[in-house]
């Protein structure tokens, strides 16, 4: 599509809307109802009893040491982490699919900084900050063990806004 790949559900409408418009586009007509139903029954034991099982993935995926995170924009860009730092790819080694509802990360900044989130954030000490970037890294392990956060404090030390900010951040979202 448009230049790159995507992966779609047999029966989802993304995948319907696709066979449609590739009918249309090679014959000219649309296709009858009865037709799609048949191709996607087709389509779909072909890829249960004849094509080979690839791993799909939501958001986040591990390929041998690196980790693939699908940003869910238009183009199909994935982040691809590993340990020499990260980039941004057009076309992925791993398969992802979109969940409905998923929506678009931000692109990632080459000077991001995680000192710049601390001021948003209630936390007092040191080791507590330490900690909480522990939690934002830990997130970005695709097949878990995954953290759990615990926040402690009195009534209005903005707990709530922390798992807030938290909650929108790239790291949770890929979880």
């Amino acid at each position: 599509m448009n230049g790159h790949r995507e992966t779609w559900v047999v029966r989802s409408k993304g995948f319907r809307n696709w066979l449609y418009h590739r009918f249309f586009t090679e014959k000219g007509k649309a296709p009858g109802s009865q037709a799609v139903q048949d191709a996607l029954g087709v389509l779909e034991g072909r890829a249960i009893c004849v094509g080979p099982e690839i791993e799909v993935h939501i958001r986040l995926a591990r390929h041998d040491d690196t980790i693939y995170l699908d940003l869910g924009n238009e183009a199909w860009e994935v982040v691809e982490i590993t340990t020499d730092g990260w980039r941004i790819l057009s076309e992925s080694r791993v398969k992802f699919r979109r969940s409905r509802g998923m929506l678009a990360l931000l692109r990632p900044s080459t000077n991001g900084n995680f000192e710049l989130l601390r001021p948003f954030l209630n936390v007092g000490s040191n080791d507590d900050w330490a900690l909480l970037c522990g939690y934002l890294i830990g997130a970005f392990n695709p097949g878990g063990p995954f953290p759990v956060l615990v926040l402690h404090g009195a009534q209005g030390a903005a707990k709530s806004t922390c798992t807030a900010i938290i909650d929108r951040s790239p790291c949770v979202q890929a979880a």
